[in-house]
């Protein structure tokens, strides 16, 4: 068995952009940065990080879904903490991602430090869970974790 943390940083974001460059950036570090392009694979990754750092990518096409997200994210997952992100051009979804609960809003990857300082702050105060060795990437999968019978059967 070997533990790992409740604590991942999540970014959901339509192509990639924000996310290698927070890969990049904690390469070698205990932090894992989560990659997805949909809220439903978010809602995965936070089933087996619950203590994680989301950051959204917020658009005015998908704030709706996104601010509906982000006001039901503490209430699924208490200990999580959620971040918009927005273009230079989206800026006025600010207001709008914080009153729904967002502790911050960031417009340029240069801006990654700051996202990097929330997660790592986060991570310092989530709690390690057990796993078996390969089960931990397993439960990110799609389909879930495979008992041994079943991948023999595939």
């Amino acid at each position: 068995m070997r533990t790992c943390s409740t604590c991942a940083l999540v970014v959901v974001e339509p192509e990639d952009h924000w996310g290698p460059v927070l890969r990049r950036a904690l390469q070698g570090r205990s932090l894992s940065v989560l990659e997805c392009r949909s809220l439903a694979e978010c809602e995965r990754h936070l089933a087996v990080f619950p203590w994680s750092v989301v950051a959204l990518f917020a658009t005015p096409e998908n704030s709706h879904s996104v601010v509906a997200f982000l006001t039901g994210l503490r209430q699924r997952w208490e200990h999580a903490w959620g971040v918009g992100l927005v273009s230079v051009e989206a800026i006025a979804l600010e207001p709008l991602l914080r009153e729904a609960g967002a502790v911050d809003v960031l417009c340029s990857v240069l801006q990654a430090d700051r996202l990097i300082r929330l997660a790592q702050r986060q991570a310092a105060k989530a709690p390690r869970q057990r796993r078996a060795g390969e089960d931990w990437p397993q439960a990110l999968l799609p389909w879930g974790p495979r008992s041994a019978s079943e991948a023999g059967n595939g």
